[in-house]
């Protein structure tokens, strides 16, 4: 289990650090009320974003699997395929003006794939970190940003900080995805690594 402790006020980064680790580009041109935005992702929130866009003007293209997804539903197309669908994809591409995400477990490589053809963001490697919480952590401690201390729990025989929260690394909802006590029984359902976070005091 490897310590990540890190003071509550971290040395500022070089200018411009963060945005090279997460691949940010300067910002695209604005686009206009008539254009048309796209989505990966269907749920609840990208029902919100549908409403959001449709209020003022824009039209909106959803991408996802589920037949009768929230934001399908309400969106001007609705391409109902994965999200790793390379011709799903393309279609996307070709409908949108720019292209977002519902939330942070889309593929990152469809939003590189999509980058090559639109507009997207957020960009492909800021989505990959946030996929995995030790990476975002350790991206957050170069960025100057202050965490509470935290380990990397990488096997189950290291899972053994019961004063402390357990969150899986990767593929699940935050409040899926933590537990407090039992952390050997608890490891066998995450199958991944998992970041160790303090509650109190750090030992």
């Amino acid at each position: 289990m490897t310590d990540h402790t890190t003071p509550l006020r971290a040395a500022q980064p070089p200018e411009g650090a963060c945005a090279a680790a997460t691949g940010s580009a300067p910002a695209p041109r604005v686009l206009l009320p008539g254009a048309t935005l796209g989505v990966l992702g269907g749920g609840q929130l990208g029902r919100m974003f549908a409403h959001a866009a449709q209020a003022m003007g824009y039209f909106t293209v959803v991408l996802d699997p589920d037949p009768v997804s929230p934001a399908g539903l309400v969106s001007h197309h609705h391409i109902q395929t994965g999200y790793e669908d390379p011709d799903g994809l393309a279609r996307l591409a070709a409908l949108s003006d720019a292209v977002t995400t519902e939330f942070e477990n889309v593929p990152a490589a469809s939003l590189a794939a999509l980058a090559g053809q639109c507009p997207v963001a957020p960009a492909a490697r800021a989505v990959a970190v946030a996929q995995d919480r030790a990476q975002e952590k350790a991206h957050f401690v170069r960025c100057g940003v202050p965490c509470a201390p935290y380990a990397v729990i990488e096997t189950a025989a290291s899972a053994r900080c019961p004063a402390y929260w357990k969150k899986c690394c990767r593929w699940r909802w935050s409040a899926r995805s933590s537990w407090r006590a039992a952390p050997m029984a608890a490891w066998s359902t995450c199958q991944c690594s998992a970041i160790c976070t303090a509650t109190a005091s750090w030992p």
